[in-house]
């Protein structure tokens, strides 16, 4: 089961959440955050809930990725 959020005036994901059954437990829990009030194809930001990381983005003149910077990183206790 797959649930997100979605701006449609932007054209952008916010959070993509897929549950296990019947367990329901969270195997993929992805949040993204962009450039405000910006459509240019730039993640500012993705947070991993299931494994606790957390990357900003950056990008250089040409749009290309420049630097993937994890903030934290925690496994979940089991």
């Amino acid at each position: 089961m797959g649930i997100k959020t979605y701006d449609a005036a932007m054209l952008q994901v916010g959070h993509l959440t897929t549950r296990q059954s019947p367990s329901n437990t969270a195997v993929v829990d992805m949040g993204y955050s962009y450039t405000a009030g910006q459509n240019n194809g730039r993640t500012s930001q993705s947070t991993d809930g299931v494994v606790g990381e957390t990357v900003n983005y950056t990008y250089d003149s040409l749009n290309r990725l420049a630097t993937a910077q994890p903030l934290c990183w925690s496994v979940p206790a089991l």
